[in-house]
């Protein structure tokens, strides 16, 4: 694991934060306190403990990764909207319009989409009743694939409804 660094002024901050922590808190002073010490005494092999910073990753999730994570979902939420405002939906597969989330190998994307759906409440219709976005089978290329034939059906228009034509095409691409 990576060692972190803490400027003297991050030190402080965090030693202030454990303080009031401490004091809001008394049953957990002996926990505040040896993190306070660590701070105040320098001991910088132990501050990514001290800090509770084993619990967050080392990797930032790139903008791109997210833009893409949410282009993906948006992509669905288009096909729901367009599929429920048809007036003959037959030849369309309602199961294959389930965002099915995306494979733990696929850990950014996994997480970021989660984190949307969960914890951030968005994109609430393609929340599905188990919370479990794991397909445990890679499936990001198929994803890319759809969006890319989406981009081209969609380019250059408003936000319209798709027909029926473009569903099905699009559904075939689906996982």
């Amino acid at each position: 694991m990576n060692e972190i660094n803490l400027s003297l002024k991050e030190r402080a901050q965090f030693t202030w934060m454990f303080s009031i922590l401490k004091k809001l808190n008394p049953a957990e002073e002996k926990d505040y306190n040896w993190r306070i010490e660590v701070l105040t005494s320098g001991f910088k092999k132990e501050y990514r403990e001290a800090i509770s910073y084993e619990v967050m990753s080392d990797d930032e999730v790139s903008c791109e990764i997210c833009e893409e994570t949410r282009d993906i979902l948006r992509m669905y939420i288009h096909l729901d909207s367009s599929y429920k405002k048809l007036d003959n939906k037959a030849g369309i597969d309602k199961e294959r319009l389930t965002f099915k989330g995306f494979d733990n190998s696929e850990g950014p994307h996994l997480h970021y989409a989660t984190f949307l759906l969960e914890r951030m409440n968005r994109f609430q219709q393609l929340q599905n009743i188990h919370h479990d976005y794991d397909t445990h089978s890679a499936i990001i290329d198929k994803y890319r694939h759809m969006l890319k034939v989406y981009r081209k059906h969609t380019k250059g228009k408003d936000y319209n409804t798709l027909n029926k034509e473009t569903i099905i095409d699009l559904l075939k691409l689906a996982p």
